[in-house]
């Protein structure tokens, strides 16, 4: 379980960093110190909130690509 924990922080903080700059960059795009200041906070939260719920977003993954290999060679054909 922990191994699964740690695997879904790491693709968390991946996803996250690569959101976060995307989440900057689109509320950043004025020249004003509010707004960037705005857009680090955006980001942050970003990506804070894929480094916690990375792990739920790697299993719940898992979960459907087995149902998927599974239920795929049941699949009725008309």
């Amino acid at each position: 379980m922990a191994s699964v924990l740690w695997a879904g922080m790491v693709i968390g903080a991946i996803l996250g960093a690569l959101h976060a700059a995307y989440v900057y960059r689109l509320v950043a795009d004025t020249a004003e110190a509010s707004a960037r200041l705005r857009a680090c906070y955006y980001a942050l939260w970003t990506f804070g909130l894929w480094l916690v719920f990375g792990p739920y977003v790697l299993v719940f993954w898992l979960v459907s690509v087995a149902l998927y290999a599974v239920a795929r060679p049941l699949r009725w054909r008309m």
